[in-house]
């Protein structure tokens, strides 16, 4: 707890807070001029933005410990309010580059996300994958699967089956819903297959 900034509030989300370390010493009491704090129980307070305004700015959360009828001030957290980042795709727990037939083969989603965020703030929310292309690149064609949701068809599968060294796997044309309902385009991954 200092002067510089500590973490990142994101608007349209439940940013939690996670206060294990205090709660043995009482009751946790949270305060803020522009965030609204709400404690969830098992140690998580959700806080999210008290407007509705999107401006970036600074907030700070003040903490208190109460216990014994007593109240003591814990110190402060400074903050600052941003839009949510781009979220991104992944594959296998890929995000592009070399991997194996039988890697691809075992997967049956293509998932996406946001960036790691802080030990303390998370997010209780993943962008939702409405749509998105595969597209398999070899010497002599380009073959393209259509995907409407985050899960690979076992009717598409058989494209996969035949994928071969040094062919390029394309997950392309990703689109997602973010928490706030906005449709949001993910930049392709690329992959290339290597079975030695």
């Amino acid at each position: 707890m200092g002067s510089s900034i500590d973490f990142y509030l994101y608007f349209g989300v439940d940013n939690i807070l996670k206060v294990e370390q205090l709660t043995s010493k009482g009751l946790v009491i949270i305060k803020s001029p522009k965030s609204k704090i709400v404690d969830s129980g098992n140690n998580n307070f959700i806080i999210t933005r008290k407007s509705a305004d999107h401006t970036v700015e600074l907030d700070t959360l003040s903490i208190f410990i109460k216990y014994n009828e007593k109240i003591e001030y814990k110190g402060s957290i400074r903050l600052q309010w941003v839009n949510l980042p781009p979220p991104f795709a992944y594959f296998a727990g890929l995000r592009g580059g070399e991997i194996s037939k039988s890697k691809v083969l075992a997967q049956k989603y293509l998932l996406a996300s946001y960036f790691e965020y802080s030990k303390f703030f998370k997010f209780n929310i993943a962008p939702i994958i409405t749509e998105f292309s595969i597209i398999i690149i070899d010497n002599s064609m380009i073959r393209e699967i259509e995907c409407t949701s985050n899960e690979i068809p076992e009717e598409q599968k058989q494209a996969l089956e035949n994928l071969k060294d040094n062919d390029i796997l394309v997950f392309d044309n990703i689109n997602v819903i973010l928490p706030n309902n906005v449709k949001y385009k993910i930049s392709p991954l690329v992959f290339r297959i290597k079975e030695n």
